[in-house]
């Protein structure tokens, strides 16, 4: 694509364009806002590296037990559990990390076992981890580092941006959480956990409330 600012005035037809010279390039490249030094860097070393950061001491805080505990709590007990389990705590996590790999790093220790010994396949087990952390970039409040590049972009507020992502992050969830759903129905796979091996409600609020505080 650099080579292409050079040699677009020679193309033909659509693929043809103006020729810049190497000085404007490199400008481009390193000193206007699209490029290396732009509001994506600025963004980067500001408010996103202060959530990563945040995801962080979550994860050594106990956010992730306290959550795949919820999971637990609210879909263990149906068929296929232990893939939505996965799929429910990811998103419950993801709203307040807004990262994919501090989401996943987090959740999947735990639950990549239970999906495993409950007959689902590897890599089924891993795409449905995956796919649950990365809807946290879609899940407000926090979202993920593109919500604050949309912003500024697009001239509306955080607050706005949040509020249209409300109803996509509803159908994304929900459209894998039926998913695993008609596979359990239609393969007989994925169980669901017993009475003994969810954990009461009164175990997972006295050890975890602190973390539904907001910050």
């Amino acid at each position: 694509f650099i080579f292409y600012a050079k040699i677009a005035h020679i193309l033909p037809g659509l693929l043809g364009g103006l020729s810049y010279s190497w000085p404007r390039v490199w400008a481009y490249m390193y000193l206007y806002d699209t490029g290396i030094f732009g509001i994506v860097l600025e963004l980067g070393a500001t408010i996103i590296l202060g959530f990563i950061l945040f995801g962080s001491f979550l994860q050594e805080a106990g956010a992730g037990k306290f959550f795949t505990d919820l999971g637990f709590l609210l879909v263990g007990r149906l068929r296929g559990g232990p893939a939505k389990v996965t799929l429910i705590t990811t998103g419950l996590l993801g709203m307040i990390t807004g990262s994919p790999l501090a989401n996943a790093g987090t959740i999947g220790p735990m639950t990549i076992p239970l999906m495993a010994k409950s007959g689902y396949k590897p890599e089924y087990s891993a795409g449905v981890l995956a796919l649950g952390a990365t809807g946290a970039t879609l899940v407000p409040p926090v979202m993920g580092a593109v919500a604050f590049i949309m912003a500024h972009y697009s001239g509306n507020t955080y607050g706005r941006i949040c509020l249209a992502a409300i109803l996509p992050s509803i159908l994304y969830y929900g459209s894998i959480y039926f998913q695993i759903d008609f596979k359990v129905l239609r393969e007989k796979t994925g169980y669901a956990f017993s009475k003994e091996e969810i954990p009461s409600l009164g175990k997972v609020m006295s050890e975890g409330w602190l973390h539904l505080i907001p910050m």
